[in-house]
């Protein structure tokens, strides 16, 4: 059985609820790498059009029987989940319906859900003390919204993500309204949290349309056991 917001979709067999975070308001990478100044606008002509979060989730002592642990992180293009945004679910699926295991990207506009992609192995996580590091990415060039999961490994799916992608239009110009400070906040353990070890977005990388690169490597630690 599945529960809402959106934002941050928490799924459950027969367990207590986790409420949804507060979204953080902040300038985030934006003003804490100084992409631009804590206005939130780039240099004049300069903008920043491609992100790529690096998460790593290291699992405890997973549960088959229950699907636990479930994870969800989120990623937005600007410093709110007012508009369109995405969600990556980890050995579950929260809508439309729910399914255990695998990993699964969902696009949203607000409170509605516009995209859900699945790809590659459905297994359920059952491997004790497992890493599991991949890429969240989003791009927008030419009104066109692109997220995907890259460069993904772990024991259980092996390699994932490269074909886990979604590009959507859009009225936006640039990513400059990005704020990691939003996905931490939106991310999280949805059920079984006792099963996770650590749930850490480790660096962002923000790509500028001057051909320049800008590395916030702040540990945001979004869920740990220590």
């Amino acid at each position: 059985m599945c529960f809402y917001p959106p934002r941050f979709p928490v799924c459950a067999l027969g367990t207590s609820l986790l409420r949804p975070k507060l979204v953080s308001m902040l300038a985030g990478i934006l003003a804490s790498i100084a992409l631009v100044p804590a206005t939130g606008q780039t240099q004049e002509g300069t903008h920043v059009w491609r992100i790529e979060e690096e998460w790593e989730l290291v699992v405890a002592d997973p549960d088959s029987s229950t699907v636990g642990p479930q994870v969800t992180c989120t990623i937005s293009p600007r410093g709110d989940l007012a508009g369109q945004y995405a969600t990556f679910d980890l050995n579950h699926r929260s809508a439309p319906t729910f399914m255990a295991g695998g990993v699964h990207l969902h696009l949203w506009h607000g409170e509605s859900r516009t995209a859900t992609i699945s790809r590659g192995s459905t297994a359920v996580l059952a491997t004790s003390n497992e890493t599991i590091r991949w890429k969240t990415v989003m791009t927008l060039q030419d009104g066109v919204l692109t997220v995907d999961i890259d460069d993904g490994t772990s024991a259980t799916w092996g390699d994932f993500g490269n074909s886990v992608l979604y590009s959507v239009n859009t009225t936006l110009t640039n990513l400059d309204l990005y704020s990691a400070d939003v996905s931490a906040a939106n991310s999280g353990v949805g059920f079984a949290s006792n099963r996770v070890q650590s749930l850490k977005l480790k660096r962002v990388t923000g790509h500028l349309s001057t051909g320049q690169t800008v590395v916030d490597s702040t540990e945001r630690v979004v869920h740990s056991l220590d």
